[in-house]
């Protein structure tokens, strides 16, 4: 009896450190000192569209005194919109009281870079936090971005605490995945509406690609037109 109470104890044990890893890794919230992360890590948006992406970090429980960050991504699907907020961004949740600026000039190449300082004597001023929201990117899908995926990366340049001390195992830990929505125009939805309801049971897939779309009306108009 004593053995199987023991045994249900380090069973239950077990499952409360692999839950306990698992979390760790799910991505909730970094566990490491100088973590830098983007969310949402996955979104999906149609092309010419406006979007939010957040930078958010784990302090690891100091006061955070800079960030110098690079936003990179493939100019030929994403942009950074910089008619909305402060040139494309907007300060975080946990920043305040920080000052903060970007440097858009390189937007055109894919690099967006964007920096924050706090000097404040005032300690609840400073962001310290395991899940701390730096700053907002107002980003936008370019109008040729209708297929595919496209990621949006960080890279730092410095992080480091209030007294200027860098911030050890300063690391990325999670990028952005940014996937085009492939939408069926209204046209296409209304001609295969028409085609489809077809209460007579003729086969309209006169074409034969056996693909009910706007090439069968274009053929039987073709053919209606020719006699």
């Amino acid at each position: 009896m004593v053995e199987t109470k023991m045994f249900g104890k380090l069973l239950a044990l077990k499952v409360f450190l692999v839950a306990a890893i698992t979390f760790s890794f799910s991505g909730a919230i970094r566990a490491a000192e100088g973590d830098v992360w983007i969310v949402p890590v996955d979104q999906q948006v149609d092309a010419d569209q406006n979007f939010d992406v957040e930078i958010r970090m784990n302090t690891g429980g100091k006061a955070l005194g800079a960030f110098n960050l690079y936003f990179d991504f493939n100019s030929t699907n994403i942009t950074v919109d910089i008619t909305q907020g402060t040139e494309g961004w907007d300060k975080g949740a946990d920043t305040p009281n920080y000052t903060i600026m970007a440097n858009p000039t390189d937007i055109a190449n894919g690099h967006y870079r964007v920096a924050g300082v706090n000097v404040s004597a005032n300690a609840g001023d400073y962001a310290n936090s395991g899940d701390a929201h730096l700053i907002t990117i107002h980003a936008q899908s370019t109008s040729s971005f209708v297929s595919g995926a496209s990621s949006l990366n960080l890279r730092i340049s410095e992080l480091s605490d209030d007294l200027g001390y860098p911030l050890s195992n300063s690391q990325i830990t999670g990028n952005c995945v940014v996937r085009a929505e492939t939408r069926v125009s209204l046209l296409d939805k209304c001609i295969k509406s028409i085609l489809t309801n077809n209460s007579d049971n003729i086969d309209l897939n006169v074409n034969g690609d056996s693909v009910l779309d706007i090439r069968d009306l274009q053929t039987i108009i073709n053919n209606i037109l020719a006699g």
